[in-house]
């Protein structure tokens, strides 16, 4: 009988917590030496993970996709590399009213000299500044993130000029959700959030 038929009855979330569980025997079973997988065949072990990872976002399990992300970005191979920690903190924002709004920040402040390597007005960094502005507003300081907002508009018309000019609509459209998204939540006061 063929996996796909033995499950075929099962529930979807069923069914992903089955693979879920195979995904992570897998990764147990091929550490070598009791040394982690992630030290003998980290390409193994990073794609393992990143499957997990992407059965909780099917599953919308945002408080595992960031067990994930942690994971991941604990044991990365290149330190230099900071795109996990980018997605983290975008993971962390999108938490709603129980998101980690300072971490966020905290992490997506030391992505933005990474992706700005690609150029300020890159799809990268500007995503990387909507992150921060999200991530400043929540934490009540909103005076701070209409002025990073204006930036992040001054930037994307710049695009309009540049070898990112093919994203510029597409810029434009998601800044503006993300405008429209934060004028939608309740003022939060500063003093709150300490």
């Amino acid at each position: 009988m063929q996996l796909q038929e033995r499950y075929a009855s099962v529930e979807h979330e069923k069914k992903a917590e089955i693979l879920i569980k195979i995904l992570q025997d897998k990764i147990t079973s091929d550490e070598t030496d009791g040394r982690p997988l992630y030290e003998t065949d980290h390409s193994a072990w990073d794609k393992r993970m990143m499957a997990i990872g992407s059965i909780y976002v099917d599953l919308g399990q945002i408080s595992e996709q960031i067990k994930i992300a942690e994971t991941l970005i604990e044991h990365r191979a290149d330190k230099s590399n900071l795109s996990r920690q980018h997605a983290l903190a975008a993971m962390l924002n999108s938490r709603g009213a129980s998101g980690d709004y300072a971490r966020a920040e905290e992490l997506e402040l030391q992505c933005v000299p990474y992706l700005e390597k690609l150029g300020k007005d890159s799809p990268q960094a500007i995503s990387s500044r909507r992150i921060i502005a999200t991530a400043v507003w929540m934490q009540g300081r909103q005076a701070e993130a209409k002025k990073l907002i204006a930036e992040i508009y001054d930037l994307i018309e710049t695009m309009g000029k540049g070898k990112y000019a093919v994203y510029k609509d597409v810029e434009k459209r998601m800044t503006n959700e993300m405008v429209e998204d934060l004028k939608n939540k309740p003022e939060i006061d500063a003093a709150q959030e300490t």
